[in-house]
């Protein structure tokens, strides 16, 4: 699990890094973490399961289209 997640590791301090910062007393934190990657979506969840929103659903990821409000 963790030699899955490794070539991701400067994502994963970063997030931890700005959670120290800029986390107020008391408030809860979530990262949210988007990948195509049903692999990595997994290991992430179970390493890090008090912090990780993720899909860890089988199968292909739905994508989504932001729609400009300028259009």
């Amino acid at each position: 699990m963790d030699a899955l997640l490794e070539p991701f590791h400067n994502y994963f301090k970063c997030a931890k890094e700005i959670q120290e910062d800029k986390r107020q007393e008391g408030q809860d934190v979530i990262w949210l973490l988007v990948s195509d990657s049903e692999d990595i979506r997994v290991a992430a969840a179970q390493k890090y399961p008090n912090l990780i929103l993720t899909n860890t659903k089988k199968g292909l990821v739905q994508h989504t289209v932001a729609i400009s409000m300028y259009h």
